[in-house]
């Protein structure tokens, strides 16, 4: 079933979301890899694999509404609730990860966004976030219950690890927790994917001799850099001292089996720093970076490009929050909740790409607009578009487009960022952090202060 075929069949249908979709991966290539992974035989399907993939991810982006609804509305083929949870339960996994494969791919440039950048890098970031099944006994019975600090946790978790391109929140690279995998087993398998010339920016969990010995091995292969968050009490043995305050310093990457024993040396650039947030006390930050000239990479400039790593936070909350409205998975059994996240995954790839379009269009600043609200108002114009074609022709409706997207500029304009920061404390406290009683933060720049090496 290719995009022709889809209009076909409903020729009032969202074609803008199909068109958008497009834009990721072709909806002939969709339908080829449906056909090639799983169980292709049996009668005729009055909805193939490819409706069903591409009307599930429409379904995670439009918010309300059931997964029958949203089929009917993008292709004008109805199946009830209980139908199209069957015939989702025949998708491996792997469908999703080859359609992810060839889907997500770097989208800003450096002529048209600098703020992506750093010296030609693209600007990356790697982390890790949880979402919690639900209490079902088929979910039970393959997914065990994680400790929390408080010792028992609610639901089962299912961990995801994430690519992301910093500045439109486009993911990259997505590895989901099938077997309940380790964050760190399941960068592994996606830091091969860093696009060329990037600069991968990642916080202390990934900040150890054997982990930053692979990332240097892609690293090489892909013209790229990293850096890297490290904890205090690493030795490191110190080669020279920039004028800058980093120095060279030779790290020994140890045999995991024999701890005594060193397999290999690396020669990395150091660099410390004290940062102060308003209302806060002084800390110290260690970073590792293979960017080992200080004359072309300053440490005075490399260091504040760690914060552009709260991006992935961001993106984080708006999957869970703006998107999903929640971390607790729809889906009732484990094969479900995996397409979910990778549905989810797709469907925010889709609103970064439409946002960078919007911002483009409407020549504002990408990190002024709001993802949010750009969700909203693109799920609403869907809608009145899919009314509209049955009444205008191509033209009208691509006036209609235009004439909304300059109309909804002030609403999806976000104000200035403010520097701010909130009090560690928790409303019910946990270990050493005090009790939050009232709401308060303070506002003002970030002080920064590089070490000297000694």
């Amino acid at each position: 079933m290719n995009e022709k075929g889809m209009k076909k069949n409903h020729p009032e249908n969202s074609s803008s979301f199909l068109e958008s979709f497009s834009k990721l991966i072709s909806i002939e290539e969709v339908d080829s890899i449906c056909r090639r992974t799983g169980n292709g035989r049996g009668a005729p399907e009055i909805i193939s694999k490819a409706e069903i993939f591409i009307g599930l991810v429409y379904h995670f982006f439009t918010g309300a509404g059931n997964l029958a609804t949203h089929v009917d509305r993008l292709l004008g083929k109805k199946m009830s609730n209980a139908a199209l949870t069957q015939r989702r339960m025949n998708f491996p996994l792997e469908i999703f990860e080859k359609i992810m494969e060839i889907a997500l791919k770097p989208l800003a440039s450096v002529e048209k966004h600098a703020e992506c950048f750093y010296k030609g890098l693209r600007l990356v970031a790697i982390d890790g976030t949880q979402f919690s099944a639900a209490n079902r006994i088929s979910i039970l019975e393959e997914w065990s219950k994680h400790a929390s600090r408080r010792l028992g946790s609610a639901f089962a978790k299912v961990g995801v690890c994430t690519l992301i391109e910093l500045g439109t929140h486009h993911p990259l690279a997505v590895a989901i927790a099938e077997n309940q995998e380790s964050e760190l087993a399941l960068a592994s398998r996606i830091i091969g994917k860093l696009p060329q010339k990037s600069l991968l920016i990642a916080d202390r969990l990934f900040g150890t001799a054997s982990t930053v010995e692979e990332i240097i091995n892609v690293c090489k292969s892909r013209e790229s850099s990293f850096f890297i968050r490290v904890r205090s009490n690493l030795i490191t043995k110190v080669q020279k001292i920039y004028g800058d305050g980093s120095a060279l310093v030779e790290v020994a990457v140890r045999d995991q089996e024999n701890p005594k024993k060193i397999k290999s040396i690396l020669l990395l650039r150091e660099i410390r720093a004290r940062i102060k947030q308003p209302g806060k006390e002084w800390s110290t930050m260690i970073f590792w970076t293979n960017l080992l000239d200080p004359t072309l990479y300053p440490a005075g400039e490399l260091v504040p490009l760690y914060a552009r790593r709260w991006d992935h936070e961001l993106y984080y909350k708006q999957l869970k929050i703006d998107l999903h409205c929640g971390e607790l998975l729809q889906s009732q059994t484990p094969e479900t909740c995996l397409q979910e996240i990778a549905a989810l995954i797709l469907a925010s790839a889709i609103l970064a790409q439409e946002r960078l379009v919007l911002a483009q269009s409407q020549d504002l600043p990408l990190v002024r607009i709001s993802l949010a609200k750009t969700q909203t108002l693109l799920d609403a114009l869907w809608i009145v578009l899919k009314a509209a074609q049955s009444l205008f022709n191509t033209q009208q409706c691509d006036e209609l487009v235009s004439t909304t997207l300059a109309s909804i500029k002030k609403e999806v304009l976000l104000p200035p960022r403010k520097p701010r920061s909130a009090p560690r404390a928790l409303r019910q406290p946990v270990k050493r952090y005090p009790r939050l009683v009232k709401n308060h933060s303070v506002s003002g720049p970030v002080e920064l202060k590089i070490i000297s090496i000694n």
